[in-house]
């Protein structure tokens, strides 16, 4: 990753030798039209300093850390128990949380978790009513959201189907799974 990374940079350099400079330009002035937009640790403390500088950088970057540190530790804590499904589960929607710059379509990726809160609940339950409920629930609140961006010009409420997404998974992982249902033997 070291290599491929000097290797970019020293293409970009030869291409322009500013371009760093240029880019950390183009960054501040997309960061400072859009911060207290996004559904994330960093526009929550953005929007909770006012704006002001240097509390809300250090209050993201804490939240930040605090978020991935607590996720870290729980995999950590939990790695024998957890599939690998399971740990990935968590990781996406921690990591949409803790990162600066972000859109609601940046989660995509919780389909992962979603598929896996659905095919869960099917085989815990042996019903396809919870998964069904589930689903009308996430679509419901994520329309809410977008009718709030829509309206707010800020992108906050879509934290909601982050905690959606992880209060389902840890209510799923914890759900007994139903005994199968036994069938009276026809007598023919």
């Amino acid at each position: 990753m070291a290599i491929g990374g000097i290797a970019l940079l020293l293409i970009g350099m030869i291409q322009d030798p500013l371009w760093v400079v240029k880019f950390r330009g183009a960054s501040e002035a997309v960061m400072d039209r859009t911060q207290g937009v996004h559904s994330n640790v960093w526009a929550f403390a953005y929007l909770a300093c006012n704006g002001n500088s240097p509390c809300w950088p250090l209050l993201g970057g804490t939240l930040s850390l605090i978020l991935l540190g607590l996720a870290g530790f729980f995999l950590w804590q939990n790695q024998a128990k957890l599939s690998a499904w399971e740990a990935f589960n968590v990781i996406i929607p921690i990591s949409f949380v803790s990162t600066i710059y972000l859109w609601a379509y940046d989660q995509i990726p919780y389909l992962i978790p979603i598929v896996w809160i659905i095919g869960t609940l099917v085989q815990k339950s042996r019903s396809f009513i919870y998964a069904f409920l589930f689903l009308i629930v996430l679509v419901l609140f994520s329309l809410f959201a977008l009718l709030q961006q829509a309206s707010t010009d800020k992108d906050l409420w879509s934290l909601g189907t982050t905690l959606i997404v992880l209060g389902s998974l840890w209510a799923v992982s914890r759900m007994k799974q139903k005994p199968p249902i036994d069938k009276p033997s026809s007598t023919a």
